[in-house]
């Protein structure tokens, strides 16, 4: 009997729900000139925020990578090239959607981007220099001798200085300025360049895609064109002796017209033979090296784009009635907790 009557007086009724509202009411009757104050600040500090957050462009490229898999088209020409030993190369898959985010906000690729040149605010010069000046890294050079501090088209020639500028730059720019992304679980993916300056975004994204390009070209194909230039080589060396061959043969005809011994006919079938040998290997390298410039060809291009960015660019501004509502319902919230858990632990006090 004295477990069900417990039961009942812990038992939460509509009268109890009741009494609460209206005490929770009192108090924020009680302190409503309070609460518009607090609500008032928040919502006026919400808007200033709004107000020192600068605008900032969205300049995105989106792009497809091929993936060149053993069911490419070259996989018969492969092997009949591996009759003659010669590997066409293939795809390494470097370039899979798994690691293309550290391929693009990889130090080498940022900083081959930033060095190139570009029209920012009507002035062409490298985008590293355009950066410096729109994040204002350069405030303070001069008084640690950095006046008229410029990076050489070089970059063999980077002193201390040069890395470490370099290295502040990449830092910020893929903390907050380059971001890549996968369009859903699809081979597209989506390179965004967003910054404070318009002409600074649109020039790193192109930049940036075009870099990659050449860079993803020369990794994919670089096995195929080491065998091209090693065939390329060998069918200028082979066609050397096989000149050589051909005039020693040729000279020998003309010296003995007429009159021929045995050896001078054992002679003449030596370097026929020779002749021969040396036509057909020129004619098998001759194969091998247009099947390689095939291959080469194939692999091309390697990044399809899809869309490029266009003026005027996508503006990011946050706004400020929205922050100033915002911040106003925050405000209300805190103060209204405040003030009621306040007079709840003092009436329990008392």
């Amino acid at each position: 009997m004295s477990d069900f009557s417990e039961e009942r007086t812990s038992t939460v009724t509509l009268k109890d729900v009741i009494v609460l509202i209206n005490r929770i009411w009192k108090v924020l009757f009680k302190r409503k000139i309070q609460l518009v104050i607090f609500t008032f600040i928040f919502a006026i500090v919400g808007y200033f925020l709004a107000s020192l957050d600068a605008e900032t462009f969205d300049a995105e490229v989106t792009f497809v990578i091929e993936d060149n898999d053993a069911s490419s088209p070259l996989g018969g020409l492969g092997g009949l090239a591996s009759q003659f030993g010669v590997d066409l190369g293939g795809s390494s898959n470097a370039f899979s959607q798994g690691n293309i985010e550290e391929l693009v906000l990889s130090r080498r690729l940022i900083e081959d981007a930033l060095m190139t040149y570009g029209v920012v605010n009507e002035k062409e010069d490298k985008l590293i220099h355009h950066f410096i000046s729109i994040s204002e890294l350069d405030e303070n050079w001069e008084e640690n001798s950095f006046a008229g501090f410029t990076f050489p088209d070089d970059k063999e020639m980077f002193t201390f200085n040069h890395d470490s500028i370099m290295g502040i730059a990449f830092k910020s720019i893929i903390s907050s300025n380059v971001f890549i992304d996968f369009k859903n679980e699809t081979n597209i993916m989506s390179l965004k360049v967003r910054s404070e300056n318009e002409d600074f975004s649109f020039r790193l994204v192109e930049s940036l895609i075009t870099k990659l390009d050449k860079f993803y070209v020369s990794f994919e194909t670089a096995k195929s064109q080491l065998n091209l230039n090693f065939i390329s080589n060998r069918a200028d060396s082979v066609l050397t002796e096989l000149q050589s061959a051909e005039l020693i043969y040729a000279d020998y005809k003309d010296s003995n017209f007429g009159v021929k011994k045995s050896k001078g006919f054992l002679q003449e079938l030596r370097l026929q033979r020779d002749v021969q040998i040396l036509n057909v290997m020129y004619s098998e390298i001759i194969k091998n090296l247009e099947l390689t410039k095939f291959t080469s060809l194939n692999q091309k291009p390697l990044i399809s784009i899809i869309d490029t960015p266009k003026f005027p660019l996508k503006r990011n501004v946050k706004s400020k009635s929205k922050f100033f509502v915002l911040f106003a319902i925050l405000g209300f919230f805190i103060a209204s907790s405040f003030f009621v858990l306040v007079q709840f632990v003092r009436d329990e006090l008392n």
